[in-house]
């Protein structure tokens, strides 16, 4: 009996100092916020989670139509973490002097050409032919990621390639690029948009996804899309509450790809997409939803913003950021 009492005894001492060092954190109210897109598709668990009470931080989520309105309510301090594309993350660092960091990359890459017919299978077919793209997606990460592909491919814009934007044309209904792919032109769409296009253009097919393209490459990088930020003055203040988001929203992220079609359906209820929960299910494995944060965050926006910055500086901000751009928690 006495060895036994001994033993637990000694068992009792030896959990003490580990239970003592275990991490206590406490949660917090937690404004966040997504665009409608892709890169808010991530979330759709958590906000699941929050609402049923099973979250340790008391979400609050704001859903807009485009980063200009992210923009503002991130600089006024009505949202304290955001799902935002890449360069808009950048800029939004310059332009407040470090005020807003990057806690996680959310999603990869979203964007391919389509065509009906069999004429382009890699960026070298596109010599002489004419892209007709959605006049949203000018200046922005679509856009100069085809710039640096083509560049990689040993095309120009403007000389080799030539780009048509495309704009939506008020009481339109209908994407604006269907009856150019209807009529075998090339068409660059992202997500979900081109799985929407596939499904209502009988023929018609992917003909390049550039997240492949991308991983051809071998340059050290991740085809990037969208990122997750916070406000550093929340962050510092409640530093807590940003690893309990980080760890809910690696859950969300990961159930993204174990149960697409449970996802499109919360994705349809939160009214982050509205296409349709079954065309959004058959969406999500081409849109790339991914989970990096930390060191791996770092290294893969590191050489992203080393390579795409000089495509177009002014949609980043002029400058590729420095290390402080990036918020990694302890």
């Amino acid at each position: 009996m006495k060895k036994i009492l001994a033993l637990l005894l000694s068992f009792v001492l030896l959990v003490l100092p580990l239970a003592a060092c275990a991490p206590d954190l406490e949660g917090a109210a937690v404004r966040i916020g997504g665009m409608t897109g892709p890169t808010s598709i991530g979330m759709a668990k958590l906000l699941a989670d929050d609402k049923a009470g099973e979250t340790e931080n008391d979400y609050d989520f704001t859903l807009v139509g485009d980063g200009a309105q992210m923009k503002t309510k991130l600089l006024t301090g009505e949202v304290d973490i955001a799902a935002i594309p890449a360069n808009l993350a950048a800029a939004l660092y310059k332009a407040t002097e470090g005020k807003i960091k990057i806690i996680a990359v959310n999603t990869l890459g979203v964007v391919s050409l389509l065509e009906k017919g069999n004429t382009v299978n890699s960026l070298a077919d596109l010599r002489g032919k004419t892209v007709y793209a959605p006049a949203s997606a000018k200046g922005s990460i679509p856009e100069i990621v085809f710039t640096y592909l083509l560049k990689e491919a040993g095309l120009t814009v403007g000389a080799d390639v030539q780009i048509e934007w495309v704009a939506t044309v008020a009481g339109q209904t209908g994407n604006p690029l269907a009856p150019k792919l209807k009529t075998g032109e090339v068409v660059l769409s992202p997500e979900p948009a081109a799985t929407a296009l596939l499904s209502a253009v009988e023929g018609a097919r992917r003909a390049v996804s550039f997240n492949d393209v991308w991983k051809t490459l071998d340059n050290g990088s991740e085809y990037i899309t969208g990122v997750t930020v916070v406000r550093t003055e929340f962050a510092e203040a409640h530093p807590d509450a940003v690893k309990l988001f980080l760890a809910d929203y690696e859950a969300s992220i990961k159930f993204v790809g174990e149960k697409p079609a449970d996802t499109a359906a919360l994705v349809t209820e939160f009214g982050i997409l509205s296409q349709g929960a079954a065309l959004i299910e058959a969406a999500i494995p081409a849109c790339n939803i991914a989970f990096l944060d930390g060191e791996e965050m770092k290294a893969a926006l590191s050489k992203y913003y080393e390579l795409l910055v000089p495509v177009l500086p002014t949609a980043f901000g002029g400058t590729t950021p420095d290390e402080g751009i990036y918020y990694i928690a302890d």
